[in-house]
């Protein structure tokens, strides 16, 4: 693996799946950044199609991207409630994908850890 901040070319490995802490089955948290902001990896890759989206070799940065696929029906962060009132079956990992934003973002911002245990009806701040 390369570290932080490395180029990787097509085809190049970028992780292994595993489980740890809490985790119930193998998985990878997979996320883009550029200039310090998370990207859902979908806005680059199609992984229904499995393949790298059209517009991204037509783009400068992810921000200009999300903003050209926002009237093709990609949801990027729309209607994200100022505060999220956590259900039965949630968890930080549902959450954030639910809304599009990393793990680590919800947790700076309430002030808790990724293996915090969330209780029903507990109300998370999510800008």
């Amino acid at each position: 693996m390369e570290k932080t901040g490395s180029w990787v070319k097509k085809g190049e490995p970028i992780g292994l799946a595993g489980s740890t802490g809490r985790a119930t089955g193998s998985h990878l948290h997979f996320e883009i950044r550029e200039n310090e902001h998370a990207y859902d990896p979908e806005l680059v890759y199609d992984f229904e199609k499995g393949e790298i989206r059209e517009d991204v070799e037509s783009v400068n940065n992810l921000a200009q991207l999300q903003r050209r696929l926002i009237p093709k029906g990609y949801s990027v962060n729309e209607g994200v409630p100022q505060y999220y009132t956590v259900r039965s079956g949630d968890s930080l990992w549902r959450i954030s994908r639910k809304f599009k934003m990393t793990i680590n973002h919800i947790c700076k911002l309430n002030r808790i850890r990724e293996n915090s245990i969330l209780r029903l009806g507990q109300a998370l701040k999510l800008y």
